[in-house]
């Protein structure tokens, strides 16, 4: 049988991507010319626009992994003006379809166990059912599970008894602090396991040694504090918020070089977008991974984005109002993901009820945003709240403490005193029109922002 010329192949394909195609004819991929024909014809078939195509399209046209990422190579080099956004949710697709590939970790409430854990120790499971019926919080006492099974793993490797009290907690210590955990964390692991042995019925007196143990691991917590007052001393000190616009504007850089269906795309829109809302608005991480489009975060039909959430950890309502018109345009471009803008108002309303990161059901952990933050410019989310809280205190020390507790979404103004690396002498105030520009910065394909 004799092969179809190229010319055939490419008669139903726009005239730029033909004429580029057939002028690098040695050099095209085996099996190029079909599976680009085949996708320009789903494209039309579906009646949309051949520089905007759904991701239904990039389904049809690929049969396979390979057949994909052959479209999606060849499109990059001869189709610029093709949106290839969609393909990347094509390709994670397939991803997920490996062996041992999942979709991104569900965040959500789960229901509290009725019944301990089983790798607990006996005497901590006989405990439990104090602790799960204990007028507490739902959400502590999950977190005071998750804590104790990481106790209990420490536990399990020492010759230590399992009742809470001082031995068992210092070789809980030992064991944790070995793999480089920080007292900080540990210290919440114990207020976890004193939490269990109070609820569960054990008086002070008998919690006497485990509570000692605890309040020498918070002073060595004091100790590590000192470490991030210079760790954020140092960075304010290469620019503070400007360098997180700085590397805003890098991000926003590496997301228009790189093919619109690669990770290195995504996730450069993806941490532009959580570093850009932490500059407006510093919230928790756990939080931030968990926000919903048009339930957290809302778009005005004029173009406002609006921030409202309920906070997990306080229970209370974190209302931001209106967003930066700049951060706006950097959510944009995250939804968008290289679609034409034209089509925001369908993305958006197409995306209602999906996790802001991801646009889609699933989330990413918890810590996720935190550690995205972290690579970029070297310091976590939760530095960036520390940062912005003393912002306000060079800005306007008088009424510093009630802004701070509205911006942190503490309980208390006292709350906001451990977000505190400087005091109001030892920096001058910050020029935020000149910060904002440079998160706006365009490089030519953004003009306006």
């Amino acid at each position: 049988m004799s092969r179809v010329p190229l010319e055939t192949h490419l008669v139903s394909v726009p005239p730029a991507v033909r004429a580029s195609m057939l002028a690098a004819r040695d050099d095209l991929r085996p099996g190029a010319a079909a599976v680009v024909a085949r996708f320009f014809r789903m494209v039309a078939e579906r009646g949309e626009h051949w520089t905007a195509p759904s991701r239904a399209s990039f389904d049809a046209a690929a049969t396979s992994e390979s057949t994909l990422h052959g479209l999606l190579t060849t499109l990059t080099e001869h189709a610029p003006g093709v949106a290839l956004g969609p393909g990347r949710e094509t390709r994670r697709a397939w991803y997920e379809r490996r062996p041992g590939k999942g979709a991104p970790r569900r965040r959500g409430p789960s229901p509290l166990p009725k019944e301990a854990p089983q790798g607990w120790p006996e005497v901590w499971r006989g405990l439990y059912p104090g602790l799960r019926a204990a007028p507490i919080k739902t959400s502590s006492k999950r977190r005071y599970i998750a804590s104790l099974n990481r106790l209990a793993d420490a536990l399990a490797g020492t010759d230590a008894p399992p009742e809470p009290g001082f031995y068992a907690a210092w070789c809980c210590y030992e064991d944790l602090a070995g793999q480089g955990i920080t007292a900080r964390t540990i210290g919440g692991y114990l207020d976890a396991l004193n939490a269990l042995a109070k609820h569960g019925g054990r008086d002070k007196p008998a919690r006497a040694g485990l509570i000692r143990v605890r309040t020498y691991v918070g002073r060595l917590a004091n100790l590590e504090e000192k470490e991030k007052v210079n760790r954020i001393r140092t960075f304010v000190e290469r620019g503070g918020f400007e360098t997180i616009a700085q590397a805003i504007a890098g991000l926003r850089d590496v997301a228009d070089a790189a093919p619109g269906w690669t990770a290195t795309a995504e996730r450069a829109r993806q941490t532009a977008a959580v570093l850009a809302v932490a500059m407006n608005a510093p919230a928790r991480t756990g939080d931030v991974a968990a926000w919903r489009l048009g339930h957290d975060l809302r778009r005005h039909p004029g173009g406002d984005w609006e921030l409202v959430w309920t906070q997990e950890k306080t229970g209370n309502d974190a209302d931001f109002g209106l967003l930066w018109p700049e951060i706006a345009a950097i959510l944009d471009d995250l939804i968008l993901a290289g679609r034409p803008d034209r089509l925001i108002f369908l993305r958006y309303e197409e995306l209602v009820g999906m996790n802001w990161l991801t646009l889609r059901e699933e989330g990413f952990a918890s810590r996720w945003p935190s550690e995205q933050v972290k690579t970029v410019i070297g310091i976590p989310l939760q530095d960036v709240r520390t940062i912005a809280a003393d912002y306000l205190r060079w800005h306007d020390p008088e009424t510093a403490a009630a802004t701070v507790q509205a911006l942190l979404g503490h309980r208390t103004r006292r709350a906001g005193d451990s977000y505190r690396a400087m005091t109001e002498g030892e920096a001058a105030a910050r020029d935020w029109v000149r910060m904002r520009r440079g998160i706006a910065r365009s490089n030519g394909k953004r003009p306006g922002l």
